[in-house]
């Protein structure tokens, strides 16, 4: 998927609608559906794989270390404290949906439709 598409897809709403409910806004945060790689070359945001962001982690999922890494990332991509990411679900899994306080739903917007582009280019 070309940024242009994925650019449309966070902006547009779609994720809250149409059966792919990938980034949900919550009363508490904004709520990411994401797909996890763990044991990649390096951490970074694939894309939207399906109803879900696919993001590669470094770390093996052992000891809970790929979800640290996942929290540790997010954060940092995202610009927020470490404290305001939380795995609400999928713990075991690699299909997980996370929380994501302290910042708006248009923000965390437009903060992935960057990331994601410069990952595509």
């Amino acid at each position: 998927m070309d940024a242009g598409a994925i650019f449309y897809r966070l902006m547009s709403g779609v994720g809250q609608m149409n059966g792919e409910p990938w980034v949900i806004e919550k009363l508490d945060g904004i709520e990411l559906r994401c797909l996890l790689q763990p044991r990649a070359g390096k951490s970074q945001f694939v894309g939207i794989h399906g109803d879900e962001i696919k993001i590669r982690i470094q770390a093996p999922p052992i000891d809970g270390r790929a979800n640290e890494e996942l929290g540790q990332f997010l954060a940092k991509s995202l610009d927020v404290p470490k404290r305001a990411v939380e795995i609400v679900s999928g713990v075991s899994s690699r299909h997980k949906r996370v929380l994501i306080r302290g910042k708006t739903l248009s923000e965390l917007q437009h903060l992935l439709t960057s990331l994601l582009e410069k990952h595509s280019s």
